[in-house]
């Protein structure tokens, strides 16, 4: 893994901290929500000693539903968000993204609410948008924002139920949704492009 490999040989002095979490949709007896992976990710930190007064500066990556998590986080652990310098979001879904094919793997499930509150139309995103933005106000963190350029395959559920087959190609996070609300600071976020490196 690139983060964890290369970064460090590139730049000796910093110090790479992988984050993952299980987001597994078929079959998923899961009920976790993006509040409950943002506190596992802060506990993380914590336990990694970046809530003290003296720790280093914290630069993330994020990808698709990691740039969600880390903008939860950061409305919620304000020990943490005076040590956040800045932060590289590749495809978060900050308006919302294309959940169809993602909704024929949870339908049923208690996994579901998660998906529900990454779509278009979510009333939740719109409310982590705004505490987000009183935040990044406050901060002194430098956002970069990168969105796709080129569609991605999808699953869907076959006729029996039981596999999962390649279907039609799409942009999960288009340009327009990959920003939070117009920057009220000013501060206007700085965006580049990217291609998805597999299906979501």
């Amino acid at each position: 893994m690139w983060i964890r490999d290369a970064l460090p040989r590139a730049f000796p002095a910093i110090r790479a901290i992988l984050f993952g979490y299980d987001t597994t949709l078929l079959e998923s007896n899961s009920f976790q929500t993006i509040a409950d992976l943002a506190s596992f990710l802060a506990e993380n930190l914590k336990a990694s000693g970046f809530a003290s007064p003296v720790a280093k500066p914290l630069i993330f990556l994020t990808h698709s539903l990691g740039g969600i998590v880390f903008k939860e986080m950061l409305g919620r652990e304000h020990q943490i968000i005076h040590h956040v310098v800045g932060a590289i979001l590749f495809g978060a879904p900050s308006r919302g993204m294309e959940t169809q094919a993602l909704m024929s793997m949870v339908s049923g499930q208690p996994n579901r609410g998660l998906v529900d509150d990454l779509t278009v139309s979510s009333d939740y995103l719109q409310r982590l948008d705004d505490r987000f933005f009183e935040v990044a106000r406050r901060g002194r963190m430098e956002l970069f924002w990168g969105y796709e350029t080129r569609t991605s395959p999808t699953v869907a559920v076959s006729t029996d139920d039981a596999l999962f087959v390649q279907h039609r190609l799409m942009i999960f996070v288009e340009a327009g949704r990959r920003i939070f609300c117009q920057d009220r600071t000013g501060n206007h976020p700085r965006d580049s492009r990217f291609r998805h490196s597999r299906p979501v």
